[in-house]
């Protein structure tokens, strides 16, 4: 026989189980460089550490902010370098990806 408390518990499982799904589907877009190697330990490569746990400490408190430029991207970039410009009043992302930039429109 079905009880309540049954009926809640296993309510109370389906619910975190959408909601776990919901919040890890939309966490995979937050991506960052992988960082380098470090094989020794001076100033630099303890610096490289910093940046790196740094702008994974600015992804996960969401505080990764991107410039607004005013014209499209046109040069050559590192890869994965991302931009946002504002032209016109439309909003698009750019990510240098595979030697091209690619462009996504906000709707």
């Amino acid at each position: 026989m079905i009880t309540r408390k049954k009926t809640v518990f296993w309510i109370f499982i389906f619910t975190l189980i959408i909601l776990c799904s919901v919040v890890t589907r939309d966490t995979q877009a937050y991506r960052t460089v992988k960082p380098q190697r470090i094989t020794k330990t001076d100033a630099a490569d303890l610096t490289a550490l910093n940046d790196a746990i740094e702008q994974l400490w600015f992804i996960t408190n969401g505080r990764y902010n991107f410039d607004v430029v005013t014209a499209e991207p046109s040069v050559t970039a590192s890869e994965g370098l991302a931009k946002v410009s504002n032209v016109g009043g439309v909003y698009k992302l750019h990510i240098y990806i595979n030697g091209a930039w690619r462009s996504w429109t906000s709707d």
